[in-house]
């Protein structure tokens, strides 16, 4: 199975891959099963429980070294890749909020990453220390 809970996020995620697990919050007298291939979130702002059919196998391939994006917006990317890499992403959101990625990455550096989103949209990055400052350049 693959747990998820970030900081600065309300959202934890299960999901699971074989066997069975559930999950509970002590304040309700409800039990939620997961069955192999399912997701569940728990929304700690809501205090609510959704679970959703999920291609497990994929989202576990991070583990890896292999990350898959499917009409991901450059925001989202950005938080998967400072997850990944350990990073600090900084750069201004409104400059990228049109730009979706798709595609399968394998085992790459976070210099290659950069490289990669350099390929489909023109930008100039900063590395200091695990700070990378990204600009989009207007050609």
């Amino acid at each position: 199975f693959n747990v998820a809970h970030y900081p600065n996020s309300s959202i934890v995620e299960a999901s699971l891959l074989s066997g069975k697990i559930a999950m509970s919050l002590t304040e309700q007298n409800k039990e939620y099963e997961l069955a192999p291939g399912e997701k569940m979130r728990y929304d700690m702002d809501t205090n609510t429980f959704s679970k959703v059919v999920s291609d497990v196998q994929k989202e576990m391939l991070w583990r890896k070294g292999i990350l898959i994006f499917e009409h991901t917006s450059f925001n989202e990317l950005a938080k998967r890749l400072e997850r990944y890499y350990a990073v600090k992403l900084i750069y201004n959101t409104a400059d990228f909020k049109d730009i979706h990625y798709t595609g399968t990455i394998e085992n790459l550096s976070i210099y290659k990453m950069l490289e990669y989103i350099n390929l489909t949209i023109p930008i100039e990055y900063e590395i200091d220390n695990k700070t990378i400052l990204i600009k989009h350049v207007i050609p």
